[in-house]
């Protein structure tokens, strides 16, 4: 049926990344997890190719409306959507998408080696990045955070998000239980002198 084209494959191809791994993948596995033909594939996507930037495209749309749900909570609060953002990222326990987080550090890998792969990846880190950068400007302007350059400390803040999804796709025990959430507030805190209670004090 239309639907079993049009989204199942997405699903299955996202859970077969994220178990084998890119190269492992064939299209042959993909329509036997969804239970179709190979030709029933073929005949909507030339190859594994054009698969992966739709799971790409897919994984994406999800992290923006999950992102936004988890953001739409803090009414309005600077501080509250930082903490919010570098927590919907950096989530444990039932919060935590291991399929799709394994999946993402994949397609990071294939981004280095494919040139259309990596411009769609860039697009998804460059939406993020801005939305955060957004919230920082914010911050700034109504004295939430003392000290901050939107333009660096978000940039900076995502490579410590990145860092921390790769590690805990490959090598998972560096990271203590439920440390990388309450450490990546820490240090944003520190980048960017966010004060205890309401408005930063000016400096003389």
């Amino acid at each position: 049926c239309i639907n079993m084209i049009h989204i199942a494959p997405w699903s299955a191809a996202e859970a077969l990344f994220a178990e084998r791994g890119l190269a492992a993948t064939r299209l042959e596995d993909v329509a036997a997890r969804v239970g179709i033909t190979r030709p029933s594939i073929v005949y909507h996507f030339r190859d594994k190719r054009e698969m992966l930037l739709q799971v790409l495209i897919d994984l994406v749309s999800e992290h923006d409306a999950g992102l936004e749900a988890a953001l739409s909570r803090c009414k309005g609060d600077p501080r509250r959507e930082l903490d919010a953002f570098l927590d919907f990222h950096l989530a444990t326990g039932r919060n935590a998408d291991a399929e799709a987080l394994a999946c993402w550090v994949a397609l990071c890998g294939e981004a280095l080696r494919d040139a259309t792969v990596r411009a769609r990846y860039e697009e998804a880190l460059t939406s993020s990045t801005r939305r955060l950068a957004g919230i920082l400007a914010r911050g700034k302007r109504e004295r939430v955070f003392a000290s901050v350059d939107p333009v660096t400390a978000a940039p900076a803040l995502m490579a410590t998000i990145q860092g921390y999804l790769v590690i805990a796709a490959t090598a998972r025990p560096l990271i203590p239980h439920s440390s990388a959430a309450p450490a990546a507030r820490a240090m944003a805190r520190g980048l960017l002198g966010a004060t205890k209670g309401g408005a930063a004090r000016r400096r003389p």
